[in-house]
């Protein structure tokens, strides 16, 4: 019988080899979920790094950011050759005006102010306000204003705005004046402009959009048709849709409400059509008069009666984004 031949390294070997393998597999196989990982992560930057390209509507967009200006109780910022533009003269770019809360503003300059608006509204003939006040009106017109006399009982006169722009030497002061015991159509709350140019000029109150406010004329102008139309100083809020069914296609209007004051209740309510230079000023990103919104304006409206039926009171034209003008 053959004899049998053994050999005593094969198992060592095969055990060997087992082991190389199972020391390959235990670190072999996270190294490579790590390169996996590694590389799924890498591939997911590239896709999310924001690709460098020749956008040629850049250089635009940033010449379209228009004019700053001053024309209100806030800011202004409005695209350059839109209708109304109450921005610097001849495409000048006005700086950024400085806006600041009544709790910030100095308090000399402050002070100054809120003086002139004090004597203002406690003065008691037409004689003692005309050193006080700024007015486009004529002698006679203001006689027959308010201004004329006594005024009704007021709190006293709260500043809520102080703003400045260096560039015309203008600093505004936006105060809020109450009267608690006055009836329509003079409104309890309105808005009072006193204006500021230069160091040494002393600052005096804006006279016209007083009267236009507190006389009650826009609330009469309003109320029932006239004939011709008629130009005032407001808050002018802007609201996108029409509610008033009396209106004809109301659907195709938007409503410019008319306040004394940002919070006060409104006077009057004129219309326009959507389609229109204001639809289309009012739909521009940077527009000074914004939707909701009440800001200082000059308005004309007149009575629409194309349709005998149903007159309203339609808005023709925005003067002016700003009592400064």
């Amino acid at each position: 019988m053959p004899s049998q031949i053994h050999h005593p390294r094969e198992p060592h070997n095969r055990r060997q080899h087992h082991g190389n393998r199972s020391r390959i597999l235990s670190w072999g196989i996270p190294v490579l979920f790590l390169v996996a990982c590694l590389a799924l992560f890498a591939g997911v930057l590239l896709i999310l790094k924001p690709k460098i390209t020749d956008n040629p509507s850049t250089e635009k967009n940033h010449k379209s950011i228009g004019k700053s200006s001053a024309s209100g109780l806030w800011p202004v910022n409005v695209e350059p050759n839109l209708p109304h533009d109450p921005g610097g003269p001849d495409g000048v770019k006005d700086p950024q005006p400085d806006i600041t809360a009544a709790s910030s503003t100095s308090p000399d300059i402050a002070t100054r102010a809120t003086s002139i608006v004090q004597d203002f509204l406690e003065a008691t003939s037409l004689e003692e306000r005309l050193p006080l006040i700024i007015t486009n009106r004529t002698p006679e017109d203001i006689a027959k204003s308010s201004l004329a006399g006594k005024l009704p009982n007021h709190l006293m006169p709260e500043l809520e705005r102080q703003i400045t722009v260096p560039r015309e030497l203008l600093t505004e002061f936006y105060y809020t004046a109450t009267f608690p015991e006055v009836s329509a159509p003079h409104p309890r709350v309105i808005a009072i402009l006193v204006r500021q140019r230069g160091d040494d000029s002393p600052p005096k109150v804006l006279a016209d959009p007083f009267i236009d406010l507190f006389d009650g004329d826009i609330s009469a102008f309003g109320a029932s048709p006239f004939d011709g139309s008629r130009t005032f100083h407001v808050l002018a809020e802007p609201i996108p849709i029409c509610s008033d069914l009396d209106v004809p296609e109301p659907e195709q209007r938007i409503t410019m409400r008319l306040r004394p004051h940002e919070n006060g209740e409104e006077l009057a309510s004129a219309y326009t059509r959507k389609v229109s230079q204001i639809g289309e000023m009012l739909n521009q990103p940077r527009s000074t008069l914004r939707w909701g919104q009440a800001h200082p304006c000059v308005v004309t409206v007149q009575w629409n009666r194309e349709t005998p039926e149903q007159p309203f009171l339609e808005l023709i034209r925005l003067d002016s984004l700003t009592w400064n003008h």
